[in-house]
């Protein structure tokens, strides 16, 4: 019995005291309001920074690009290089000395400055390059760039140079001048090509702050310097999408063009990370919120806490109860309703022990007297078959033979009148070998018996007399009906707890008809058939739908018979919670010796 004690107050009056919570509400209101200027304040002071970086990096960037296009179009079409390109073979380079002069062709902003000719020429700073390994390396440049510089018509490209991540190219195209601006058709006179100088790029776009990093994407929307701690695969996406989830951060892109729209400078703000604080913060006021909520929370919480307590013991008991028994029921000391939902819950338990009791008995004297008339028909159909066999060798005169048939019978019928229903698959076995050994008397050479189970199969626990009769229909239904020597096969596996035992023959195998009435469901057999359709009933009644028999034909020739039963050893049959669902006390654990 349990007993719950507790004041004596009324459902009503417990849960109208609660009104005590909207006062915390509206506290909890006045928080959020808080909470969504804070937050609503930060995305602004976010968002005039990253503006403040944009801006700033974006007219930086852009006059560095727009002051090397007005720098090489004075240097590249000056009368000095026009009429010294023109030169085939080139033979005056003095006009390179003059690359000094030009503010973005200084080192600060350039590693170095190549001009390659149309004749294949390459210049620099001091002139014609003749190293070898520094002019193959300036073509292998021109070789990667040349078709999309080409496509600009003297206009500056800024690219990568593939197979060299840390390196960044500038270059334009330059023709004959003939005083108009466009250059289709004109005369190509060469290339310029100048090397980034990538350290300036970084300091200027170090924004400082790990929450904000840059990149520059190319028109096609290639990744030319990647300032960020994203792959540059990931960072195309971004650029795509404006906004992604990468390394388990969020990330947010904000762009501005460059150089006529050519470029595109990313902003990619870390969003976790500028809102990490935003976070730290509202943790600090929910922490500091619920320390000033803790003096109101502690007038309601009393009464809150025992309707609750009793609420929640109702819920166990019944999530607890599966025996109905004496602590199966509740007993309170109070004055409210739950006393009476206590004695409605007790008088329903009482109800549903009675009927669950009654219904019990009913299934298992129903599933015992079904099993029984199965054994019943099994037994006398056994015995009859094997008295008319020893009754075919006192007609040969086999009288030494005819003992040891009726010796072996003598064990067999002992078995099979028993009490026990179970033995292990070892002990049927060598009750099979008697009644295989009573066959081979009668068919002489003509029948012949082989049985392949492992040992560690034969220690489970098999209904008995399910086997045999299988052996026996095998017999007078397969190998009987052929002239050929008859071959009967006896094998066992063991499935995802399943033992699976198949019993194939070489004789004709089973009718499509047969098959087809034995794999319709219990309810639509022929009423008047035994033998196969008795023994599959009775697994099924021990174990369950999912097992009993399975009826095929062998590919060849043939039938094969297949009982499926879970493996169960027999320390496991006299468990509670055995899966051979038999009420507790039907099996003896020390009378289970077949």
């Amino acid at each position: 019995m349990i007993h719950l004690s507790s004041k004596k107050y009324s459902i009503k009056y417990k849960y109208s005291i609660t009104i005590l919570p909207f006062l915390v509400a509206s506290y909890l209101l006045i928080l959020l309001g808080v909470g969504v200027f804070y937050w609503h304040s930060l995305t602004l002071s976010s968002d005039r920074q990253k503006t403040t970086l944009l801006t700033t990096a974006s007219t930086v960037l852009d006059e560095d690009l727009r002051q090397f296009t007005l720098d090489s179009s004075v240097f590249l079409y000056r009368i000095d290089t026009q009429n010294a390109l023109q030169q085939t073979p080139l033979t005056n380079t003095d006009f390179m000395k003059d690359v000094f002069y030009y503010s973005s062709f200084n080192n600060a902003f350039l590693h170095n400055l190549y001009l390659v000719t149309a004749d294949g020429s390459v210049l620099s700073s001091q002139g014609r390059i003749s190293d070898p390994a520094v002019y193959g390396a300036v073509l292998s440049m021109l070789d990667d760039i040349q078709t999309e510089v080409h496509k600009k018509h003297g206009l500056i490209h800024l690219s990568t140079y593939e197979g060299h991540a840390d390196t960044l190219l500038i270059s334009r195209e330059v023709y004959l001048w003939t005083g108009s601006s466009d250059t289709t058709g004109k005369i190509y006179l060469g290339t310029l090509i100048g090397e980034l100088n990538t350290d300036r790029l970084e300091q200027f776009l170090s924004t400082g702050d790990e929450c904000y990093s840059f990149a520059i994407m190319g028109e096609n929307n290639e990744v030319l310097l990647n300032l960020t701690p994203l792959s540059e695969k990931n960072l195309q996406i971004l650029s795509e999408t404006g906004q992604g989830t990468f390394l388990e951060q969020r990330f947010l892109t904000t762009r501005r063009s460059l150089y006529r729209d050519h470029l595109q400078l990313l902003l990619i703000s870390n969003e976790t990370l500028i809102y990490q604080s935003a976070y730290t913060a509202l943790f600090f006021q929910v922490v500091i919120a619920t320390i000033s909520i803790g003096a109101i929370l502690a007038s309601v919480y009393y009464v809150s806490a025992r309707i609750a307590q009793e609420f929640q013991f109702f819920i166990r008991k019944l999530e607890h109860t599966s025996v109905i028994d004496d602590e199966a029921f509740i007993h309170m000391d109070t004055a409210d309703e739950f006393v009476t939902l206590s004695r409605v819950y007790n008088r329903m338990l009482t109800r549903i022990h009675k009927l669950t009791d009654k219904i019990h008995q009913q299934k298992l004297l129903t599933k015992d007297a079904q099993i029984e008339n199965l054994q019943a028909q099994i037994n006398p159909h056994f015995l009859y078959n094997t008295l008319n066999c020893i009754s075919g060798l006192i007609d040969l005169g086999r009288t030494q033979e005819c003992k040891k048939a009726i010796a072996a019978l003598a064990n067999i019928e002992r078995m099979s009148l028993k009490g026990e229903p179970f033995c292990t698959l070892e002990k049927d076995l060598s009750y099979i070998r008697q009644y295989t050994f009573i066959q081979q008397l009668r068919f002489e050479n003509k029948l012949q018996f082989l049985i392949d189970i492992p040992d560690e199969l034969q220690k489970f626990i098999i209904p008995k007399l399910v086997l045999q009769p299988l052996i026996e229909n095998a017999v007078l239904h397969g190998t009987a009906t052929v002239n050929r020597k008859g071959i009967i096969g006896l094998f066992a596996v063991m499935e995802k707890e399943v033992l699976s035992i198949a019993i194939k023959d070489n004789g004709p195998g089973f009718p499509d008809a047969y098959l087809k009435d034995f794999s319709a469901s219990c309810a639509d057999r022929p009423q008047n058939s035994y033998g196969l359709y008795n023994i599959d009933k009775r697994l099924k009644l021990y174990f369950g739908d999912s097992y009993g028999l399975r009826l095929t034909n062998n590919p060849s020739m043939g039938a094969c018979v297949t009982v499926l039963i879970p493996c169960c050893t027999k320390e496991e049959l006299v468990k509670e919670n055995s899966r051979i669902l038999y009420r507790k006390g039907d099996f003896d654990h020390e009378a289970i010796d077949c």
